[in-house]
Parts: C-alpha cells; structure tokens; sequence
C-alpha cells in the first residue's frame, strides 16, 4: 500500500497498482482522482481553443491546489507563462531544465541563481543551444467568453410520460435519476438480512434453480399477445438522441430560379445549367476555355466572415438587388462590369502596338469570353457589351492573319503573291488607324504608320520603281477591291457578297459552308453554323440578340 500510495508516480499508478493487489476502496478512490484529471485537462483544452486566457488561469491554479503537477506544467505551457514553470520545474528537482527555461527566454537573474544551485550541488550546467526557439503560445485574436450556443429540442411524447411518471413517484427535492432506481434502494436495507450471502438459498437439491413464488411468471407477461413483423437483419436501428435540425439553403440557392442570365447561374455554383443556357444562346460547345472565369465569378459571389472561435467561416452573399428584394428574391452583384473589360481592351490596344501580337490574342479572347457573363442594366451598356465582341473579333481576325502572314515562305512567286494577299485582306478588318495599314490599290500600297528610316528609305523606292511601270507583272490574285467581302476565319480567302457562308453565332466570324458544324477559330467555343438564340445578359431584353 505505501509503493502505491507514491504521490511521484501518479494516481494512474496508485489505481493499476491496488487493482492488482484487490484493495478496491483504494482503487476507487485513485480511479476517481484519475477520472477528475482527465475532466480538467478537457476543460483546460476547451478554454485554450476559445481564447478564454483568464479562464485557463484559473484553471493552472486549481491544478496547483490539488497537487495536480503535469496538469499545473501543461496549463503554464499553454499560458505561455515562463516564471511559473520555472517554479514548477525546480519544486520538482529539474532544476537543469529550469536553468535552460530561464536562459533561452532572458531570465538571466534568476539563470545565475540556478546555475549557482547546480554548481554547489557539484552537477553539470547544461549548455545552452543558440538556436533554441521560445515555447510561447500566439496570443488570441477573437476571445470567446459567452457559452456556446444551445438547439431547443423537442421530446417524444413517450419520454414526456416517463418524466412526468418520474416526477410523481419522487416527490421533494430529489432528483429524476435517483427516483428512476428507487424500487432498486428499497430492496438494499437491513431487511436484507443474509440473503446477500446464502447462495444455496436459490438452489434445489439437484443444484438446479429454484422457482419461488416470487420467481414465477404469470400469463400477464406473455410475449405472444404482442405480433411483431419479421424484419430483415439489414435494417438499421436507429439510436436514441438529439437529432440536429436540417440545415437551411443559402441564397445562392434560389438565384438560379430568379434569373435566366447566365452570370447568375455561375455565382450560384450551377455550372450545368449556365452551360446549357449558354449553347442555347451562343452555340457554345467548348467549355474548357470558360473554366478559369466560371470558377472566378463564383468565388466573388460571396465573402467570408469570421464566426467564433473554433467554429467554421460565416459565408455573405452580396445582392446587387438589395433595395428591392431580399433572401429568396435576392440576386447576386456580379464583379465583372463592361469598364473593366474597357481597360482590358486598352491594355491589348498597347500589346498590339508594340508588337507582342500573342499576349494581345490572348487577352482579346479573355475580353470576348467574359461578354457572356454580364449583368448589364441599360442600353448603352448593352450596346457597349455588343460592340465590344465586334472589336474583338476584328482584332483577332486581323492579328491571327498576320500571325499566318508571317509564317508563310517567300521563295517563290505565288508564295510572294499569297503573301500580299494577306497583306491585303488585313486592310478590311475593323481596327484603329494606329494599327491599320493601308493600301490604295494592290499596285500601290503604301505604310500609313510611321515606320523606321530604313523602311521608309526602302518604300520610298519601291514608290517610285511602281510609278515608272504602272502594269501589273503578276496574275491570278484572289482579290477584287470593288466586290465587297469577308474573309473566311480558316481559310483566309475572301467570301464575296451573295455567296453561301456560315457564322459563328457568338463572335460572328465568316467561314466557308464546308466548315459548318466545327469550331470557331477565333472564339474556339462556339459550334460554326449552329443555332442560337442570341445573346442575353440583361433583364432589359425582350428580344434575344442575334449577331
């Protein structure tokens, strides 16, 4: 008993120890000190997750008071409180640890005097390592000091039966779990006697059970009045307990049915139906281009809010409908507007004139894929949003053209000559005059941009060489500047007026009927020659928009 009773060791030691050697009394007692343990640690733990600092104090002192030393240490751990460990550590005889706490944190009085103590007990002063870190816990942004919050429910009308039974058989100040068992303490009084210990009291004289007057059933308690249906052994049970009310939907739920824009549909997250909606209108076929931008809007469909400590991240929805209608009514304010797609433009107009026709195709497609998931409210930025397509695929035509222009050989003479062909269809695209060069006719051409000296030295001459022979000394071009054309976003060939063509029902690019039902070159997303009903990115539309 005096091996077990050794406060050093613990009360988890004490309890295996009197276990084994069946003193029980004393085994309860430790099982019971042990049990207390793990509730304060718990309840220390709960206090350090929620911030409650002055809580966890109290909670350090109430450890010292009951001899509690692992759970004092550990609580000035997480306080981050070093004097207190030091004190703990060298009431324990650690005093070399003690000495290394106060060295690395800069207590360099209370250092000397440890390191005094350990050279007058003729022991070793540990070194102290210049990389050591401090142990100190960060402090909390957001305290929790209110109780956590509470969920009503309700009880079963069996369980409301129970409790007012409960109540009645044990009236005063008793409580419902002590009278639940009080037909049992009726049976634990001195009218006992011996019958506790006269086991053969039970027993016939073949060792078989007895059955007493009081051991008899009666035909009250038979089994077969009740018919129960014969279930299979899959079948769950379902166990008794609180059962957590159903989670309520988001607003972002009910955008989808307010709306019949797509730009809705993404920042609610449904991306089928926006898919659907947008090869209904544009003949989309290609979504993989549209996935960066979907995921972009719906993350900006919502911001996220700190909720309490421990808890999960409170989600708002901004409404761009806030002073008309609310919940689920609500529509959600979109982050891309047609001035930002604006300055978007102006940054490929710079691309294009320095040359970086790349990063300027890029950001054009950008521009054209984000027209779709608009939300405009008037007409001129309806008009805006429709002229922004057109801008965009004339740049692309143009700039893809003379990506294909500079590509091509110049060895031979039709390769000459389908170079300047392409040089020629490049003066029908739409662009700025910045960005446009000129040419009065397929004999003279001229650069109306400024160009370097050399080139003007180099165009200044061939100027003049064509003004002296004025003939044409090559045939067979595949141009007629009178005849007004398109030209076809594949094959880079003219498509006079009147004859059959197909269009890209989202960019509006000419192609030859022979590629109708294929992809788009310049958008890549929308099917040539499919149908459509036009775009729709406003509520102010009666009519769908057809390009």
């Amino acid at each position: 008993m005096e091996i077990a009773s050794d406060k050093k060791k613990g009360s988890t030691y004490t309890f295996r120890v009197c276990l084994e050697c069946v003193i029980l009394d004393a085994a309860l007692n430790a099982a019971e000190i042990v049990l207390d343990s793990a509730d304060f640690e718990k309840l220390s733990f709960l206090y350090l997750m929620t911030g409650n600092t002055e809580k966890l104090t109290k909670m350090m002192k109430i450890a010292q008071m009951r001899n509690d030393v692992h759970g004092h240490f550990q609580t000035a751990l997480l306080l981050g409180d070093v004097d207190e460990r030091m004190k703990i550590l060298k009431s324990v005889g650690q005093t070399s640890l003690a000495f290394l706490t106060a060295s690395t944190h800069g207590r360099e009085e209370e250092a000397e005097e440890l390191k005094a103590e350990l050279e007058a007990k003729k022991q070793s002063v540990p070194p102290v390592s210049e990389n050591a870190a401090l142990l100190m816990p960060p402090p909390p942004i957001s305290k929790m000091t209110d109780n956590w919050a509470h969920l009503q429910s309700s009880r079963s009308l069996l369980e409301l039966k129970l409790a007012s039974t409960t109540t009645q058989a044990a009236p005063g100040k008793s409580k419902p779990a002590a009278a639940a068992f009080a037909a049992a303490d009726d049976l634990d009084g001195d009218d006992a006697g011996e019958g506790w210990g006269d086991d053969d009291d039970y027993l016939d004289e073949d060792g078989e059970g007895r059955e007493g007057e009081e051991g008899e059933e009666g035909g009250g308690w038979d089994d077969d009045d009740v018919a129960l249906p014969d279930l299979p052994d899959d079948v769950a049970v379902v166990g008794e307990g609180f059962v957590a009310p159903a989670r309520g939907q988001p607003p972002s739920a009910h955008w989808p049915n307010n709306s019949k824009l797509v730009a809705d549909h993404v920042a609610a997250g449904s991306f089928d139906t926006a898919a659907r909606m947008l090869h209904d209108q544009l003949a989309i076929v290609n979504l993989s281009s549209f996935k960066p931008l979907f995921l972009s809007l719906h993350a900006r469909s919502r911001v996220s809010l700190e909720g309490l400590p421990s808890a999960g991240s409170l989600f708002a929805y901004p409404l761009r409908n806030w002073e008309e209608a609310a919940g689920r009514a609500g529509l959600p304010a979109i982050g891309v507007k047609v001035a930002d797609l604006a300055k978007k433009l102006q940054a490929a107009y710079q691309h294009t004139t320095a040359g970086k026709f790349t990063e300027a195709i890029d950001l054009l497609r950008g521009i054209l894929l984000s027209v779709p998931l608009l939300v405009v409210a008037s007409k001129n930025e309806l008009a805006e949003a429709e002229q922004l397509i057109e801008i965009c695929r004339e740049y692309l035509g143009g700039l893809l053209l003379e990506n294909r222009r500079k590509e091509l050989p110049k060895s031979s003479a039709d390769e000459l000559r389908r170079n300047a062909e392409l040089c020629a269809y490049f003066t029908h695209f739409d662009l700025q005059p910045v960005h446009r060069h000129a040419w009065d006719s397929v004999e003279d051409y001229s650069i109306w941009a400024r160009p370097k000296p050399e080139i003007a030295t180099q165009v200044r001459k061939i100027l003049a060489a064509a003004e002296k022979d004025p003939t044409d000394a090559h045939s067979g071009w595949a141009y007629d500047e009178h005849n007004p054309f398109t030209v076809c976003g594949r094959d880079l060939v003219p498509l006079y007026r009147g004859k059959p063509q197909s269009r890209c029902p989202f960019c509006g690019t000419c192609y030859s009927p022979q590629y109708e039902g294929s992809v788009c070159d310049v958008c890549q997303v929308a099917q040539i020659g499919g149908h459509a009903s036009g775009l729709r990115i406003s509520v102010l539309q009666g009519n769908n928009l057809h390009f």
